[in-house]
């Protein structure tokens, strides 16, 4: 049975952590404005420079950040569930300075900016709320750091790569490439 969008919209905000704490009649707010879009492995949420335009909270999946070079792509970051992602470019008023791609099938929670920052200004309370969840965010995060500063890429990489999901494991195959170093006479 399919769920009905509002009604899906409104599980979504209960859901995820930035919105899981305001009031019912903030969370109605939101969802009057916010949208569920869902994606496939593979879809590409948006590009480098394209403008953002929208507050993004990853409801279910994983969503790749990647710089796109000329040889090759560099993952800069890999967010999931909970997660809102591309939040520092909706914030700052930029356009997206790497591209989103899905992982794996995504389901995003997506809130106009505009509407956004709307309803932080109308809201103090709502605002209140919004700043607790990101200090919770930002807290996470630099413990995250603590926890893999000193470690060896491999480890970093595997703990990334292969926190969770299902309790299954995840085989990584790392290769190093080394230029060979020049003499000079």
């Amino acid at each position: 049975m399919a769920i009905a969008q509002p009604e899906r919209v409104l599980q979504a905000l209960r859901m995820t952590p930035l919105f899981r704490g305001l009031s019912s009649d903030d969370q109605g707010r939101i969802a009057s404005v916010a949208t569920i879009r869902d994606y496939t492995r593979g879809d590409r949420l948006w590009s480098e420079g394209d403008p953002s335009e929208s507050l993004t909270v990853i409801v279910r999946g994983r969503v790749k950040i990647v710089k796109e070079g000329e040889s090759s792509d560099v993952i800069l970051e890999i967010f999931g569930e909970g997660e809102p992602v591309g939040a520092i470019a909706v914030y700052n008023y930029m356009p997206y300075p790497a591209g989103a791609i899905a992982m794996e099938p995504v389901t995003l929670l997506v809130v106009p900016r505009r509407d956004y920052f709307e309803l932080l200004d109308r809201n103090p309370d709502f605002a209140r709320a919004i700043i607790r969840e990101l200090t919770k965010l930002v807290v996470a995060l630099t413990r995250k750091l603590e926890e893999m500063r000193g470690q060896k890429v491999e480890v970093r990489i595997a703990h990334l790569e292969g926190s969770g999901r299902g309790g299954g494991s995840v085989r990584l195959e790392i290769v190093v490439h080394r230029r060979p170093y020049r003499t000079i006479p």
